[in-house]
């Protein structure tokens, strides 16, 4: 009788893979940042002879192939932390000289470099995103989670947090399981958990995780609900006035006649931005597109004043992640450096106002979602008793 073979290919999210993109996610743009900034400081130095250059292009497919390797060999944990820092790095490296890759005369400096290295920094940034959202785990993922975590068992080192996770996922699959094999496997599983649990000590923090407790403390201490509300309220009007003033500057310059003013005025702008004025298509698109985030920055910033918080927040994301998404793109490849800075000022008002928004106005709903649900109940509770005891309820006390 010939067996057919089973194959169940379908892949299975690792436990906890978001902290890992994110690892790589930070090593590549710092990776980038850093290598930029120093062969800028030091004059692009050459490692090499008169014959050979050793470019940094290779370091980083040093850094892959060990990243590889590490993670075909290894299984313990540590070894993920690891490799996904290498994997950034690599990345890092590799990509800071596509300009040499794209260009007949191997031009590092070119400007189409900086827009694609930005676009591969997105690309990673959306699939962090995709990943870090939850999932319902089948019993088929959740064994496999649940195998992956028993290394730290093993290993008798694991967070509290972890070893619950564990526990209860432990227990889901022994009494949800549909196979009783698996039934048996969650339940074996079980008991060697809580036989070892005794054994198991808590992980000591690294410097790492010290110094961002400390930044937290900081942070709750000195950024309160009302110095936040205004950074938000005055941040979003100035980057939106910011934004409405460059593309009014830039529009003026495209259809002025030449005159010591406008001279003036183009000595204020960067050379690559000057030079975009001559392809009316494309600095149309980025007025209508820089220009329509500047209005929605101001509409947020307005409704943020005026205690419209909800609405005001989720128009504020909005154009900044268009900001970020799209008009940065183009920047980038008319001027590196104001895409930098403005990248990292968007940025920062990005993170405050998610931070505002689950902090202070998901807890205010969360809590008066409660408050609902428990006067539902109560009402619920009093139409049932008026139900069940109709004289009571139509009783008139004396």
């Amino acid at each position: 009788m010939a067996f057919e073979r089973v194959r169940n290919l379908r892949p299975v999210k690792r436990y906890r893979s978001e902290r890992y993109v994110l690892i790589s996610l930070v090593a590549f743009a710092f990776t980038v940042v850093v290598v930029r900034g120093a062969l800028k400081l030091t004059g692009y130095p050459q490692l090499g002879g008169d014959t050979i250059h050793i470019a940094h292009v290779l370091w980083g497919g040093l850094a892959l192939f060990g990243s590889s390797l590490l993670l075909l060999i290894i299984s313990n944990r540590w070894a993920l932390g690891l490799g996904a820092i290498l994997c950034g790095g690599g990345v890092g490296l590799f990509i800071d000289q596509v300009g040499k890759f794209i260009t007949q005369s191997n031009n590092y400096f070119t400007p189409a470099a900086a827009p694609i290295i930005y676009g591969l920094f997105l690309a990673t940034v959306l699939v962090y995103l995709q990943v870090r959202r939850p999932r319902s785990g089948d019993t088929r993922g959740e064994m496999y989670k649940g195998l992956e975590q028993m290394s730290g068992v093993l290993d008798h080192e694991m967070s509290r947090h972890d070893l619950g996770v564990l526990q209860r996922r432990l227990e889901r699959l022994q009494a949800t399981a549909e196979e009783e094999a698996v039934r048996g496997l969650a339940g074996a599983m079980l008991a060697f958990v809580m036989t070892q649990r005794p054994k198991i000590v808590e992980p000591q923090p690294g410097r790492v995780q010290r110094l961002l407790v400390r930044v937290r403390c900081w942070a709750s201490r000195v950024f309160t609900r009302p110095r936040l509300h205004i950074f938000l309220v005055l941040a979003s009007v100035a980057l939106g006035i910011y934004a409405v003033l460059d593309m009014a500057l830039l529009a003026f310059l495209a259809v002025a006649p030449a005159s010591g003013a406008t001279e003036f005025l183009r000595s204020l702008i960067s050379l690559g931005e000057l030079q975009s004025l001559q392809d009316k298509i494309w600095f149309s698109i980025r007025a209508v597109l820089e220009g329509g985030v500047g209005v929605t920055l101001l509409a947020g910033g307005a409704l943020m004043g005026l205690r419209r918080e909800w609405r005001a927040l989720g128009i504020v994301v909005v154009g900044l992640v268009v900001e970020l998404t799209v008009v940065d793109l183009l920047v980038f490849y008319q001027d590196t450096i104001k895409a930098l800075v403005g990248i990292a000022v968007q940025c920062v008002l990005l993170v405050a106002a998610l931070a505002y928004r689950r902090i202070y106005l998901e807890d205010e709903a969360e809590e008066a979602g409660q408050a609902c649900a428990g006067a539902e109940e109560e009402f619920a509770e009093a139409l049932l008793g008026a139900a069940t005891d109709p004289l009571a309820a139509g009783r008139v006390p004396s």
